[in-house]
């Protein structure tokens, strides 16, 4: 069997990494910008529910 590689081979094994290579910096990168959304969302809804307890202490419920 031979298994020396071409320069063929070698090129689209090559371009197969920096696919995969790009794809998992990619993903790494939405995966960070959700946490941050998923933070931001957290303290968006904590400001509204103490908004909404202040206003139901002022309104006496």
């Amino acid at each position: 069997m031979d298994f020396a590689l071409s320069f063929r081979d070698f090129v689209f094994l090559m371009s197969q990494v920096v696919i995969v290579t790009a794809f998992i910096v990619t993903n790494h990168q939405n995966n960070k910008h959700a946490r941050l959304q998923i933070e931001s969302l957290k303290k968006w809804l904590k400001s509204v529910s103490d908004e909404l307890k202040d206003l139901r202490i002022k309104i006496g419920k």
